[in-house]
């Protein structure tokens, strides 16, 4: 068992997936942000994605054949957000968000 704190904000929604070959886990709550975290044997802060609308209710992540996940952000205001994570994660995960 690993505890890991949550940065201040209750957790509401979590996600899993991989970004190249490194298992990734999404945390969303109150604040709007969500947390990505790098999952080997620990668990480290990787990146903070900024949703801008409100409390994150729902996280879906799903992995493309290049390594690739997109991240479905669900928030308060009822829209989606949706974001792609590009390997590599070591050295600073590549984010940008999509559409909103």
């Amino acid at each position: 068992t690993m505890h890991v704190p949550a940065l201040g904000a209750p957790v509401l929604c979590l996600a899993s997936g991989l970004v190249g070959s490194v298992p990734v886990v999404l945390s969303g709550g109150y604040d709007g942000s969500v947390r990505l975290w790098s999952a080997h044997a620990d668990l480290r802060l990787e990146a903070t994605l900024e949703s801008e609308q409100g409390a994150t209710f729902s996280l879906a992540a799903a992995g493309y054949p290049d390594g690739s996940c997109a991240v479905i952000i669900g928030s308060h205001s009822r829209r989606l957000s949706f974001w792609l994570l590009s390997p590599p994660l070591a050295g600073g995960v590549v984010v940008g968000p999509v559409h909103s």
